[in-house]
This record gives structure tokens, sequence and C-alpha cells, in this order.
């Protein structure tokens, strides 16, 4: 912030809510502490300040203002300038559910990004690789199950759909 804005935002918004800022001493000792901070933020704190409050304030409690604005637009830039949710078909989740027309949830892996990959590492193994996986269990004592029940397709049909067929 420069002494100019200072004196001709900051300076008399405080001289005209509170009578203060009279004197060069006490102009210096604000314009010191609060020349660090950008001038429209600096701005924005006095009247933020003024309209909730009828006490004169001090050098920290526009400070205070001024470290709320600053996190304030920090989160709002963060809000417009990156994506809040990077996969749009799990929401970064790493699985994609979906309803069938009979009304069950149905959940797989989401092959988009990485957190499929990530979260659900075993559907995405070779099945060499999950032998070895299932070995490596066995080896260490583990009784990992060696049958894994699957639908056929007609069930899978049946179940969602109504029907067996597409």
């Amino acid at each position: 912030m420069r002494r100019e804005d200072f004196d001709r935002t900051v300076g008399q918004k405080l001289y005209s809510a509170y009578g203060m800022l009279r004197y060069p001493d006490e102009q210096d000792l604000w314009f010191n502490q609060l020349e660090r901070y950008d001038t429209d933020v600096v701005n924005i704190a006095v009247t933020d300040y003024i309209s909730v409050n009828s006490r004169r304030p001090t050098p920290a409690d526009i400070i205070n203002e001024c470290k709320r604005i600053i996190s304030t637009r920090r989160s709002m830039d963060n809000y417009h300038n990156e994506r809040l949710v990077k996969c749009p078909y799990c929401n970064d989740s790493g699985l994609i559910v979906t309803m069938s027309p009979k009304g069950i949830w149905n959940g797989r892996p989401c092959t988009h990004c990485p957190k499929g990959r990530e979260n659900y590492p075993w559907e995405f193994l070779t099945p060499e690789e999950q032998e070895a996986y299932l070995k490596e269990e066995e080896r260490q004592g583990l009784h990992p199950p060696r049958k894994v029940l699957e639908a056929s397709k007609e069930f899978y049909m049946l179940y969602n759909y109504g029907r067996e067929k597409i």
C-alpha cells in the first residue's frame, strides 16, 4: 500500500467514522502497521469493521479483518480456478456408481482416473498377478478366497434389467 492511498481511503474513513488519525504520528503508526497489505484489502477491512463495530478500532482489529478477507479470497480463487472434483465419472472416489432401470445400485472401479486403480487394485491385476498375490497371502498364513462367485450374464441381466437378453 502506498501512503497516498492510505491517506485518501483508510485515513479518511477512520477520521469520518471515529474522529481518529488527526495527528501525523498517529497516521504514521497506522500506516506502518498496515502497509504490508493491499490497499483494496485494507479498504474493505475498514469498511467491514465500521459497519459492524461501534468502538474505535486498533491496528490489530483491522489486521485481523485483513487476514480474514485474504483467507476468504484465497478460498474463492481456488473455487474459480480449480475444479474441486477432478474426475466427473467417479467424483474422485474411484467407484463409478450407476442405477439400473429396476432401481439396483451397481458400482465398478473407475478407469478414467488413477483413483480407481488406487482404491480397487485387484480389478486391474492380470490373472497371473492375482494368482501371485493369492500365493503370497497363503505363504503368510492367510486364507484368501480362491473361488469367487461371479454371476452369469443372464442372471445379471435378469437382476438389473428384468430380462435375460439385451
